[in-house]
């Protein structure tokens, strides 16, 4: 007999629950790790189309991000005018945030899907140098 791990939600009123056998556990696992995983640079769409730029110019006024980075990326924590910057590594930050310091990015990958953190990146590659 295969082992059984018991997975599922209890309320007050009802019992849901659902017996998966430990293999079905691990490819539970291996799935939901394949969804939530950041994306590839082998999947970054393309950032010089104005439309994603737009898209995410706006999102950068949106969600607050002016306030560390500024008007147009020239803040406290400059976006500007940088040529260090790589696509991955800006959708990455995003997603799952950055620790520098006393400097917090905060995590974004529980608010955004990719879609708009690709729309932010391409946004933040077109204030760097040319």
């Amino acid at each position: 007999m295969t082992e059984e791990r018991l997975v599922g939600a209890q309320s007050s009123r009802t019992s849901a629950f659902l017996r998966l056998p430990k293999k079905g556990l691990l490819s539970l696992r291996v799935l939901l790790a394949c969804m939530l995983a950041p994306a590839h640079a082998d999947d970054i769409p393309n950032l010089k189309d104005p439309g994603m730029i737009s898209a995410g110019s706006q999102l950068f006024q949106e969600t607050q991000c002016a306030y560390c980075h500024g008007q147009g990326g020239g803040g406290a924590i400059k976006l500007a005018s940088r040529s260090d910057l790589e696509p991955a590594y800006i959708f990455e930050t995003i997603a799952e945030g950055r620790a520098k310091g006393a400097l917090r990015m905060p995590s974004w990958r529980g608010v955004l899907t990719d879609d708009p953190i690709w729309q932010a990146t391409a946004y933040i590659m077109s204030l760097g140098k040319p």
